[in-house]
């Protein structure tokens, strides 16, 4: 893996941390069925992170972000609304 593709990858966990840090700070407004949502959503983006310093094939973690982004952007514009 190149420099380029871990600093890409790097970047993606840090993006889905600070969406999940977001969102964390949000929960307290939150019903429990968002609440259920975003701990299952935690358990994964840990796994993710597991997975980057593991150095995990750069396909896998990227569709493993897609995944993850879209459910994390997903809750946080459901209480935007």
């Amino acid at each position: 893996m190149t420099d380029k593709t871990t600093i890409d990858i790097e970047a993606m966990r840090d993006d889905l941390m600070r969406v999940r840090d977001e969102l964390r700070l949000q929960l307290h407004l939150a019903g429990m069925d968002t609440r259920t949502a975003f701990q299952k959503l935690e358990a994964k983006i840990d796994r993710f992170d597991e997975r980057v310093r593991m150095r995990h094939p750069v396909q896998e973690l990227v569709e493993s972000f897609a995944h993850l982004k879209g459910a994390f952007t997903s809750i946080r514009d459901s209480w935007r609304d």
